[in-house]
């Protein structure tokens, strides 16, 4: 056999580099994505949205 098994499907290599790129890419923009709520990336953040005409009215509205 040349390929993976999952259940009674078999899976050949290009489809196997796909799901893991697939996954990869997953884990990688819900790591980025999770920190933008952590403390450290709102202080680094800070000083462009206060600085923005389109985003620092918000500052003010959320009290920030």
């Amino acid at each position: 056999m040349a390929g993976l098994r999952v259940g009674r499907v078999i899976l050949d290599r290009s489809v196997r580099a796909n799901l893991t790129l697939h996954m990869v890419m997953i884990i990688g923009f819900a790591w980025f994505g999770s920190m933008t709520f952590t403390a450290y990336e709102v202080g680094a953040i800070r000083g462009l949205g206060s600085n923005s005409l389109f985003i620092s009215w918000l500052y003010a509205v959320l009290r920030v």
